[in-house]
Order: C-alpha cells, then sequence, then structure tokens
C-alpha cells in the first residue's frame, strides 16, 4: 500500500471510532488492522 492509502484507511479508522466510541469492540477492530498494516 502507498502512504496516501494508509493515510485515508487511518483516517477512515479514527472517524469510525469516533462514531462508535461505545463500542469496546472498535479498540479490538483498530488493534487488528494495525498489526496487519505492519
Amino acid at each position: 500500500m502507498s502512504d496516501n492509502e494508509l493515510d485515508e484507511l487511518l483516517l477512515q479508522l479514527k472517524d469510525a471510532c469516533k462514531k462508535n466510541r461505545h463500542h469496546s469492540s472498535n479498540d479490538i477492530t483498530l488493534n487488528t488492522i494495525l498489526k496487519k498494516i505492519d
């Protein structure tokens, strides 16, 4: 993935987390995706 694609993905993830802050499962999903990126 290019840096631009990663930036766009992170923006989408942050937006999703803001919308669903009351769902703790989002933290797990975020960590899983970040591990895949690494």
